[in-house]
């Protein structure tokens, strides 16, 4: 856009010798770090910094023009005399107007609803959108919580709000992007701030609507007074002629509200404006009565007409009847008749964090009643404390804190609201800023004492019982959150005020990632001892000492359990849990599950006997992924297979991650997954037990030695995915048979409950022949070059694996496609990579994230892992596990490495049964036929690999059976010293996990960093 052309009609005088003729703008920006290449640069005085200061960096940066509105603050450099600077009486105002020219003006083609006041924008908001939706109207929203709207293909399109109303460049960005999206109706909250700071710029409303005043952002505004002047600007400035203002009227109208309600009405009577109020008797719209519980309410109002009418709404609260007529309101003067606009507004679920009500996890005792709310201010706190004070409850727990570098007189007043309208009061932290937290707590709890309420320690919390109204402080939100939850019971209502849908707390040290629903739900989910007796069918033997106390964790090691964990003495053939009762109690063990309680006689903490621990274990793991399931439903994935499926679990993971990823306004490890291997029936449970509701997936990994252990394991984690990987020769010794094999494996998809979807390798048919038992849901994948099966929904082609250990391949996902290259060397892995990208494809992740989320991927230890000495000498570490079929894979990756030489560690395949001499000798015999140059066997089938690579043409000189790991690693330095290897030169180490190979790489690599420091 030329720059003439932006400014036109703007009153502006040139500072410099160049002017705006000819100037090409391909940006604007206030930001001197936003600045690129032909970029106006927007120099705006006040604030934390003032513009001027980066000038300089902005031309630096590739700005062509700069606007000021300063010109006393401008530097007499020759590069600025060269540069286009122009001169204005307001950069402010000009920024919005120039901002809005520069999108193209998008608010012409939008019909505009702005809503102001302290309290009650951001739920009127919510409320207009989804009416508005459920009238088919395509509608953007601009607020407090975030920047949304759906686009042309209704996917919901959002973006983080880090003010209620953004920066005029932003705003018009976004209702660009909204006006090209379809969206025709704009529901946006005006804050005083950004009336103030002329962030709108241009715009005009066809609709505004006032909510109420009271006191806030007094640290910012000198007055109310000057707040209010500030909210006016909004029916000042930003109305077309004509407009509607809908004005709420409280029900006191001797209140200071209702005087800046009259004062908003006598302002817009000078102005060409239609009027229409609600809510207390002398409005339009009037309340007549209203009822809430704490499942919703009833209200009944008089229309325009005189017509009485009725409203459910699932919002609760007097004050939420002022923004439900509100919205009412609105629509009535956008055209709909009020039966209609009753009905659309009837299901609307309100905003996030406004008197939101938390949904708790199960407990045979029952739960609190926990509501989240943004009650920040005096007035908003009352309100929502007296809507709790009156329905039915116990006692009404209220955590109260207020924010730093913020008004400081509203922080007594908050401490004796909550202290006089609630129960039982705690001070905590909210976001202290910069400010010291205990400062900001010790003003809130004088209001609290002020109101003649007592000030207690946080231990009174336990021991008060049904009665005695108190305050305490505890300054850590999260353990005041948890203590709360945990002191409450059936009957009685929490409310966390402050944050409300915050999702960050911010402290002197920055901000972090904070949110009091989660803190919440996961509180919730904090085992008690009648929980952990249910669960797991026991019977409670000793209970703990007060009934507030919550466990945090089960625990099956005596030497790392902590003070809120759960120990569970398992057995087994070769140790006995129970022997370690009391070094578990000694650690700080609260809880004991044991089958004899007599073994646990006498120790100080609470027992519940079971029939078998190891079967309660599992029935723990269930009992956590049912009570997430209600309440969040991750999706669960369970795999299995004879080999890679601690590559397909990790893989998989990768993609979830990024799906999923860590952000700051997100929870962090959302992706739960197997550790190491813990894949058995100790595993699996522990891997699935930290389970809650921040995770949004799981990705778990099967392991058996029997029958019937797939089967327990897929009881316990109830995946809505099953996969096989593949099904070959192992673990022969407990399963008789690759059939036996079969049936083993086979006995996840067997499992699985009928809402599951199959992962298929079309390319294995013992896997199909698993998978035709069942009438289910499949996701194919296949990797035969050539003779793709027809029902395969995901597939590789064009496989190349080359010689410095990246794999590439063409990945097709249904009619998508993608070539791309993953760090995992060897051609088996691309069955890998599509077994993990149909996993992702069934639980609805798209292709290019699956393909971000492969290349991310990198091999954990020991599998198949790339390691460089010092000297160059590079490692396929695939010390992890062996079986034929993996041996024979990395053997397979190993001949394709580019190397000069080639050498292999290998050691014995375990469990293979009375087949193994002559697996083993396979083994041997592969290597040599492949071309490898030198050969270490560790084990007690080394000799029967030795006869294969002899029978296969290896010479007796390059193939050696080590009788220890130490001689091993003699032995590969050997190969170095006389240069049988050299750099860049591949060793391939492999075996069982009881071979334990690992420790020779290790003392491998820390020789050659002696040998070449």
């Amino acid at each position: 856009m030329h720059l003439s052309e932006l400014i036109e009609g703007i009153d502006y005088r040139c500072r410099s010798r160049r002017g705006p003729e000819g100037l090409v703008i391909r940006g604007i920006s206030a930001d001197s770090r936003r600045i690129g290449p032909a970029h106006l640069f927007i120099a705006l005085s006040g604030g934390a910094s003032d513009g001027h200061r980066f000038i300089a960096e902005a031309l630096h940066a590739g700005a062509v023009a700069v606007l000021v509105d300063r010109e006393d603050l401008l530097g007499h450099d020759q590069l600025i005399a060269d540069t286009c600077i122009l001169v204005v009486d307001d950069a402010r105002l000009t920024l919005g107007i120039l901002a809005a020219r520069f999108y193209g003006n998008p608010a012409e083609s939008l019909t505009l609803i702005g809503i102001t006041g302290t309290n009650g924008k951001t739920t009127v908001s919510y409320l207009l959108e989804h009416a508005l939706n459920q009238a088919a109207l395509k509608v953007g929203v601009i607020g407090t919580v975030e920047y949304r709207y759906r686009g042309e293909d209704g996917g919901l399109i959002r973006y983080p709000a880090p003010f209620t109303t953004p920066d005029p460049l932003q705003l018009h960005r976004i209702l660009r992007e909204m006006v090209d999206g379809g969206v025709t109706h704009v529901v946006m909250e005006v804050s005083s701030h950004a009336l103030q700071q002329q962030r709108l710029g241009p715009l005009d409303c066809a609709l505004a609507v006032f909510t109420n005043l009271s006191q806030d952002h007094l640290d910012y505004h000198p007055s109310m007074e000057e707040y209010w002047s500030a909210k006016a600007l909004l029916f000042e400035r930003h109305l077309h002629a004509g407009a509607y203002v809908v004005v709420v009227l409280p029900e006191d109208r001797q209140s200071p509200q209702a005087g800046w309600a009259e004062r908003v009405l006598a302002r817009c009577r000078t102005l060409p404006v239609q009027l229409l109020t609600c809510g207390g008797d002398a409005a339009q719209i009037r309340l007549l009565e209203s009822h809430s519980t704490l499942a919703g309410s009833e209200m009944v109002y008089r229309g325009l007409q005189g017509v009485q009418r009725s409203l459910s709404s699932p919002l609760v609260g007097r004050f939420n009847m002022d923004n439900l007529l509100a919205a009412l309101t609105a629509l009535t003067a956008m055209g709909f008749d009020e039966e209609t606009a009753g009905r659309l507004l009837s299901s609307a679920p309100g905003a996030p964090g406004r008197l939101q009500r938390i949904e708790m996890a199960e407990r045979p005792g029952g739960q609190p009643t926990v509501f989240v709310d943004y009650a920040h201010t005096p007035d908003a706190l009352a309100n929502v404390l007296a809507t709790l004070a009156g329905v039915p409850h116990r006692t009404l727990y209220c955590l109260v804190g207020c924010g730093g570098d913020r008004d400081r007189s509203k922080r007594p007043l908050m401490g004796g609201i909550a202290a006089t309208l609630s129960d039982v009061t705690i001070v905590t932290d909210d976001n202290p800023r910069s400010e010291e937290p205990a400062s900001i707590r010790s003003l809130v709890l004088a209001g609290a004492r002020d109101s003649g309420v007592p000030i207690h320690d946080p231990d009174w919390l336990t021991r008060r019982g049904e009665a005695g109204k108190g305050c305490v402080e505890i300054g850590d939100r999260h353990a005041a959150i948890e203590l709360a939850v945990a002191v409450a019971g059936p009957g009685d209502i929490v409310l966390i005020a402050g944050k409300g849908h915050e999702r960050y707390q911010i402290t002197a040290a920055g901000k972090r990632f904070f949110d009091d629903c989660l803190v919440a739900s996961e509180a919730g989910m904090l085992w008690d001892t009648a929980t952990l007796a249910a669960a797991v069918d026991g019977r409670l033997v000793r209970d703990v000492d007060r009934p507030s106390r919550r466990f945090s964790t089960i625990s099956t090691d005596s030497r790392t359990i902590g003070g809120q964990d759960v120990f569970v003495a398992l057995s087994g053939e070769t140790h006995d849990g129970h022997e370690y009762l009391i070094q578990a109690v000694t650690n700080g063990a609260g809880c004991l599950v044991v089958a004899d309680a007599r073994r646990a006689s006498g120790l100080p903490a609470a027992c519940i006997e079971v029939a078998d621990t190891l079967t309660a274990l599992g029935d723990l793991a269930n009992w956590r992924r049912k009570a997430v399931q209600r309440l969040h439903n991750p999706v669960v994935v369970g795999l299995t297979g004879s080999c890679g499926k601690t590559t397909v679990k990790e893989m998989t993971a990768a993609i979830f991650s990024c799906r999923w990823p860590d952000r700051v306004d997100r929870p962090p490890g959302r992706v739960l997954k197997t550790k190491g291997n813990f894949n058995n029936l100790v595993g699996l449970p522990l891997s699935l037990l930290p389970l809650t509701t921040r995770h949004r997936a799981a990705v778990l990994e099967m392991g058996m030695n029997r029958p019937g252990e797939i089967a327990r394991l897929t009881e316990i984690a109830d995946p809505d995915i099953a996969c096989i990987t593949n099904i070959h020769g192992a673990h022969l010794e407990g399963l008789g048979s690759i059939d036996g094999v079969a049936r083993a494996k086979g006995e996840l998809f067997d499992t699985v409950d009928r809402r599951a979807v199959l992962i298929v390798n079309l390319d294995d048919e013992r896997v199909i022949a698993c998978a035709r038992r069942h009438d289910r849901v499949t996701v194919g994948f296949s990797v035969q070059p050539g003779r793709r099966p027809v029902d395969a929904l995901v597939w590789a082609a064009d496989s190349v694996a080359d010689g410095a250990g990246l794999l590439t391949f063409r990945l097709h996902v249904g009619k998508q496609q993608a070539r791309l290259t993953i760090r995992a060397p060897g051609l088996h892995n691309a069955a890998n990579a599509c077994a993990a990208a149909a996993i992702a494809h069934a639980a609805g992740i798209d292709l290019a994230c699956i393909v971000a989320g492969l290349e991310s991927f990198r091999s954990g230890a020991n599998r198949m892992q790339a390691v460089q000495t010092h000297g160059g000498i590079q490692i396929l570490n695939d010390s992890y596990n062996a079986n034929p079929a993996s041996m024979s894979s990395a053997l397979e990756t190993l001949a394709r490495l580019a190397s000069a030489r080639r050498a292999a560690l290998l050691g014995d395949m375990l469990e293979l049964g009375a087949d193994a001499p002559g697996l083993h000798e396979a083994v041997g015999l592969q290597a040599a036929r492949l071309g490898i140059n030198y050969l270490g066997l560790v084990g007690g089938f080394a000799e029967d690999m030795k006869r294969g690579a002899l029978a296969g043409g290896m010479h007796d000189e390059d193939i050696v059976v080590l009788q220890s790991r130490e001689r091993a690693v003699d032995w590969l330095s050997e190969l170095v010293h006389s240069a049988r290897l050299q750099t860049g030169d591949w060793v391939l180490v492999k075996a069982s996990r009881g071979i334990a190979l690992d420790t020779v790489v290790e003392a491998f690599v820390d020789r050659c960093q002696q040998d070449n420091p």
